[in-house]
């Protein structure tokens, strides 16, 4: 299965870390890109560009991104569903159905919901609260079991590989709730990588 999974974050980030992680493990052939620009329309643009311009045959393109701040992110939303349109899909599902060639992982407020899944299950909905604007309050939530997080962290992978399937339960159960209820504010699609 040939994918290429495309990052927002610095090339430091244990989220780009985590993806280049899992895709030695569980991705063949896989291809990881950071960016260091933080806007999800630049992750989607420039999954677009590479797609052309390297013209390998993917299976799949995935574009991670994070809601938190960011004024492009339903536009990046959009970006996928048009580009889905002019790019027919090669590959289908075990069920028969077809699977889109681009795809939009996006977490709301952002990927540190992601890794608070692997300790705890929570719906709460994350907003801005004192300095902290809102992933920052995922962050300060995410410490009560991760300490010393940061986003530079080396080891985040390593340290939270043991409650993975914690974590795919937690996020497949609010991501089926967030949908149903229309709120996705927290959700996560990074559980679909797995």
């Amino acid at each position: 299965f040939d994918r290429e999974i495309v990052d927002r974050g610095e090339t430091r980030s244990s989220g780009a870390r985590a993806f280049s992680t899992l895709c030695r493990w569980q991705v063949n052939q896989a291809i990881c890109r950071v960016l260091s620009s933080s806007s999800p329309e630049s992750v989607v643009r420039y999954a677009k560009d590479l797609f052309e311009r390297e013209r390998r045959d993917y299976d799949a393109v995935y574009c991670v991104f994070d809601r938190d701040q960011h004024t492009t992110f339903q536009h990046a939303l959009a970006l996928v569903r048009a580009y889905n349109r002019d790019i027919p899909s090669r590959s289908k599902d075990v069920d028969g159905t077809t699977r889109p060639r681009f795809n939009a992982i996006a977490s709301e407020p952002c990927f540190e919901y992601w890794l608070l899944l692997h300790f705890k299950y929570t719906d709460r909905p994350y907003a801005p609260a004192g300095t902290n604007s809102s992933c920052g309050t995922v962050i300060a939530d995410l410490k009560v079991f991760f300490a010393d997080y940061d986003k530079s962290c080396r080891d985040t992978f390593a340290r939270t590989f043991d409650h993975l399937d914690r974590a795919m339960e937690n996020a497949t159960r609010r991501h089926a709730r967030a949908l149903a209820d229309g709120v996705m504010n927290p959700s996560t699609e990074v559980y679909l990588l797995m």
